[in-house]
């Protein structure tokens, strides 16, 4: 999210000449009101006739183009209305990135470094194959990239260029997402930073779809608050799991917040780079619903000449001369916060796969109480909680059965053991299955403490947690355990493995089953 050399005087030249809320037509401003509950506008308006109109949320936000004469009485007309909660004008916002020049082959490229520090690999032990939708808010994706293209959600609805809107949600021919700053279908991309985000999400964890939405307007870099507000909106309408925003607004936006809020209280879970100022953590990142996510030029630093801190941050990753997909396939490197989101959003996604019931603030909480302290102990300003640990992220977010540590995993029948077990937080109803596997044969443990065939039980889990929403841990088998310490001596000598699966009311898997060895003798 820095400026790339030959783009400064595009930008500089944007920036100077962009305006708030006029349109190509300068005697028109557009306006985003939000209203407490969805109301009739005309009885808002009164004589004021809007040149368009676009509504959100259930009618309770409003895109309004107005002849920009009588612009402040018209806003004082509307504010107040006692039923309206905000009016603010769009604006014009820029989303950057800083590319260095080293190029190279991507393919039988060594790993790199950034994926060994967030040790992206241990993701691939949550996925449960559900292919969880990430939306990328950004500047498109290389659609014509073979690395992407099973990666790319299809609307099947509109598999065809037809010219109808054949699934009746609003977009035309929306196949891979949506245009919000051209107002078109077409989200390719064609300047590249949307393709390196998707690209680091996907190299974090490449079990889920993506969601192209373009927010910025033509080959530049703009964007306007209503194309973000419009944006956050078709990704809950899509049917998005996590919401990847690698863009910054430097003020507070209502209209923002509000679609934020929203999409929030919906289950979503929104992910944003906190900026490029070092002086001043951005919006949306400093919003409390959003995980804010800064960058590190290593595995403990904080890459401090870019990377803002303050309270608002939740969690740091690498964000520095990251390896990169461009536009075409070859290999780029990319630096800058937007770089880091992505790592985060990937994780998640993998949070996700494993458990669709998670929520927002379960979420935030496996990330904070995973993450790799640095700085100061316990969170603080610079690292949030600390640096993305994919390795106790896994090991937090999965169930778990723990034997008494031996050689080659051996027991004797004649020696009790004690077992420990381990329960994440599951945000739903679960049934908890204990089972002792040897070939083609499980047993399960039943509540009373018996064991029996599974192709003999119709009902065979052992216990029943109702909305279960805390994490706890204890003794399965133990003297203080919820059964007595477990005798083997019922069991044939041989190799066994024994297991624990947690599924919800649908029969669905929350976790990969947790298989520990047991060698009986």
């Amino acid at each position: 999210m820095i400026y790339p050399y030959r783009f400064v005087l595009m930008i500089f030249i944007l920036v100077y000449c962009s305006s708030i809320g006029i349109s190509a037509d300068r005697n028109i401003t557009r306006l985003l009101v939000g209203f407490k509950q969805p109301v009739d506008l005309n009885k808002i308006l009164h004589k004021v006739t809007p040149l368009t109109t676009k509504s959100f949320y259930n009618e309770k936000l409003y895109c309004l183009d107005i002849h920009t004469n009588n612009l402040e009485s018209i806003i004082s007309q509307m504010t107040s209305d006692p039923m309206v909660a905000f009016v603010e004008i769009d604006r014009s916002w820029f989303i950057t990135t800083e590319n260095n020049k080293g190029k190279a082959i991507l393919e039988k490229q060594a790993m790199p470094e950034w994926l060994d520090i967030i040790q992206a690999d241990r993701l691939n032990e949550l996925d449960l194959g559900r292919k969880v939708l990430v939306a990328i808010l950004d500047t498109g994706i290389d659609l014509e990239n073979r690395y992407f293209q099973d990666h790319v959600s299809v609307n099947p609805l509109e598999s065809v260029k037809d010219g109808i809107d054949n699934d009746a949600n609003g977009f035309i021919d929306d196949i891979y997402g949506w245009n919000f700053g051209d107002n078109t279908s077409t989200t390719q991309d064609i300047l590249g930073h949307g393709t390196h985000v998707t690209s680091i999400l996907l190299a974090t964890f490449n079990h889920c779809k993506v969601l192209p939405i373009k927010i910025n307007s033509g080959g530049n870099f703009e964007f306007k608050t209503s194309a973000l507000v419009e944006a956050l909106n078709y990704a809950m309408l899509m049917g998005a799991k996590v919401i990847n925003m690698s863009l910054t607004l430097s003020e507070y936006s209502e209209s923002v917040h509000f679609a934020i809020k929203t999409a929030y209280e919906s289950g979503i879970v929104l992910v944003a780079a906190v900026g490029n100022n070092s002086n001043q953590i951005a919006y949306p990142a400093k919003l409390e619903e959003v995980i804010a996510v800064g960058s590190l030029y290593s595995a403990t630093e904080l890459a401090y000449w870019f990377s803002p801190s303050g309270e608002e941050i939740d969690i740091t990753a690498p964000g520095v001369k990251i390896d990169v997909i461009e536009i075409g396939g070859d290999a780029f490197y990319a630096t800058g916060t937007s770089m880091s989101a992505p790592m985060v959003s990937g994780a998640i996604a993998a949070l996700l796969d494993m458990n669709p019931h998670l929520k927002p603030q379960t979420i935030r909480n496996l990330l904070s109480d995973s993450a790799r302290d640095l700085g100061t102990p316990g969170e603080d300003d610079m690292f949030g909680a600390g640096a993305l640990d994919c390795t106790q992220l896994q090991k937090i977010a999965l169930p778990m059965l723990t034997l008494p540590t031996t050689p080659f995993y051996c027991y004797s029948k004649k020696i009790p053991i004690d077992i420990e077990y381990f329960l994440p937080r599951f945000d739903t109803d679960v049934y908890i299955y204990i089972g002792l596997k040897k070939d083609e044969l499980i047993w399960l443990l039943l509540p009373e403490g018996t064991w029996q065939l599974a192709s003999e039980v119709q009902n065979g889990y052992v216990g029943f947690l109702q909305n279960y929403d805390q994490s706890t841990k204890g003794f399965l088998f133990g003297n203080q355990g919820i059964f007595p310490p477990l005798i083997l001596s019922q069991w044939m000598t041989g190799n066994y493995l024994l297991g624990m699966a947690v599924v919800d009311a649908y029969g669905q898997y929350l976790a990969p089953i947790s298989w520990s060895y047991v060698n009986i003798f």
